[in-house]
């Protein structure tokens, strides 16, 4: 009786030990799909049965694994510039220097020719008109949430968006370099960035401030960019 037990069943308990130990020596961590052939088993054990181990076979074409090649030396590369970037850029107070032009700088108020409404392109209300006539500036600084106070200025938009925060240098009628915001724009500084120039206009209180006059049009201004837009 034990010896037909044996002969019956020895193969099926063989199988079954063969599964267990493959079972035993495969990676816990990567996925994998295990298929057992029962052909051999004389259909004691149905043929068609398998045993999967994983749900999941994902296919991974050469075309897919060069594509990823690519995209990860893109994004190395695009590190690597800006990595260089910054690690030539200029510090200015803890502030890095994005951009450096030279140009020139002239001052001007809001009662300017044109000007009526005391306030800059930005919405910004500078002064307060009365009966049409736009008196002199109550403030020529605008208060920045990260560079605090600092000067208005007026640039071309299309280079320096609104909100631009630019440290003025090298000029002959002021004695230490200032930091402005631009918020607001004029037809001289779109010309000269149209042109391929940069032209900045300073505010202040009025036209006939004598410091405008005293001011002028400075050339070869030193412009250093500290932050585009807001």
């Amino acid at each position: 009786m034990i010896n037909k037990f044996i002969k019956f069943f020895g193969p099926v308990v063989q199988i079954l030990i063969v599964i267990i130990f493959v079972i035993i020596s495969l990676p816990k961590d990567d996925e994998f799909s295990l298929i057992i052939d029962n052909s051999d088993l004389n259909k004691k054990v149905n043929t068609g049965s398998g045993l999967f181990v994983s749900s999941a076979i994902v296919e991974v074409s050469e075309d897919d694994i060069l594509l990823y090649d690519e995209e990860k030396q893109v994004i190395a590369e695009e590190n690597e510039k800006n990595d260089n970037k910054n690690a030539n850029a200029t510090v200015v107070n803890d502030y890095k220097v994005l951009d450096t032009f030279v140009g020139t700088l002239t001052g001007y108020g809001p009662d300017c020719a044109g000007c009526k409404s005391g306030k800059t392109s930005t919405g910004y209300k500078i002064a307060e008109v009365i009966d049409g006539v736009v008196q002199p500036a109550f403030t020529i600084t605008y208060n920045d949430d990260e560079f605090g106070e600092v000067r208005i200025l007026a640039a071309a938009y299309a280079k320096f968006p609104k909100g631009t925060i630019i440290r003025v240098t090298d000029f002959e009628h002021y004695d230490e370099a200032f930091i402005g915001i631009v918020i607001d724009t004029g037809s001289t500084m779109r010309k000269a960035w149209n042109a391929g120039g940069v032209w900045m206009d300073l505010l202040f209180a009025t036209e006939n401030d004598p410091e405008i006059k005293q001011f002028g049009i400075d050339k070869n201004v030193k412009f250093e960019v500290l932050r585009y837009g807001f």
